[in-house]
């Protein structure tokens, strides 16, 4: 796959909100959520697994 530079001009307001907007992540909830994958991956066997979303969703439903 071939590697293209652009280039190109944002608005200073719109920078500055979007700058704003991401100062703060990954933030706390976000850098704990990839260390729980993290562990995740590293011992899936620690971790209930389903076979469909819809299995998830019925054990859900039985413990509401």
């Amino acid at each position: 796959m071939s590697k293209v530079s652009t280039s190109i001009s944002i608005d200073t307001d719109v920078k500055g909100k979007a700058q704003e907007l991401f100062a703060d992540l990954p933030n706390a909830d976000t850098i704990a959520a990839m260390k729980e994958a993290e562990e995740m991956r590293k011992r899936p066997e620690t971790y209930k697994r389903y076979s469909s979303f819809s299995e998830l969703l019925e054990e859900i439903e039985d413990h509401a």
